[in-house]
């Protein structure tokens, strides 16, 4: 029974690691993540899926550039002289697979970093790639716009879905009237709880 006791008792020691690594809706999130959940940073690590728009005028659309932290930079006065984003296009989309838990904990809990000029995005968020998603709002974004968890139902996610809502502010923005980079500019996504 001795032998058996270490054994059992490491088991249940691992399962309980594996059980807490991950981001399921744990009915009250803490300020100290689960390890697991911290070991690849706080910025967006994966891109899931995109529902980019305006592809034959869309000069901006190489979907990696909104992984890592932001690093969006003008390179010159020109309308193509920038990098560091992905344009979505008008109502497009991109989803994302966060480095680390977001948790819903008093104040703000994730940041867009949206570049090139002011414009408004909605923010949807799920456990799972597959969803279902729950919207946080949507907002005119400026550099970066925060969004709460709170009111959404969810305590922990990992997705985040950033969908350009260019028509908030231009009633009739489309495809052939919005230059180079139409539609939002995610430079990053970070995770602040």
């Amino acid at each position: 029974m001795r032998t058996i006791l270490p054994v059992v008792r490491s088991v249940l020691v691992i399962s309980i690691v594996i059980l807490h690594s991950t981001c399921g809706d744990d009915p009250a999130p803490t300020q100290t993540l689960p390890t697991a959940c911290q070991a690849q940073g706080v910025h967006a690590i994966a891109v899931l899926g995109t529902g980019l728009t305006c592809i034959p005028t869309n000069a901006f659309q190489n979907v990696s550039e909104a992984l890592g932290p932001p690093d969006f930079r003008q390179t010159g006065d020109g309308k193509l002289e920038f990098d560091g984003f992905v344009s979505l296009g008008v109502e497009g989309s991109i989803t994302l697979f966060m480095g680390s838990c977001i948790q819903d904990l008093s104040g703000t809990d994730l940041r867009v970093f949206q570049s090139v000029s002011t414009e408004a995005v909605e923010v949807q968020v799920s456990q799972s790639e597959t969803g279902p998603f729950v919207s946080l709002g949507a907002k005119i974004c400026d550099d970066t716009c925060d969004f709460d968890l709170a009111g959404s139902g969810l305590n922990n996610v990992r997705v985040v879905r950033v969908i350009d809502r260019e028509r908030i502010q231009f009633v009739n923005a489309q495809c052939d009237n919005v230059g180079p980079s139409p539609g939002a500019d995610i430079d990053a996504v970070q995770v602040l709880h």
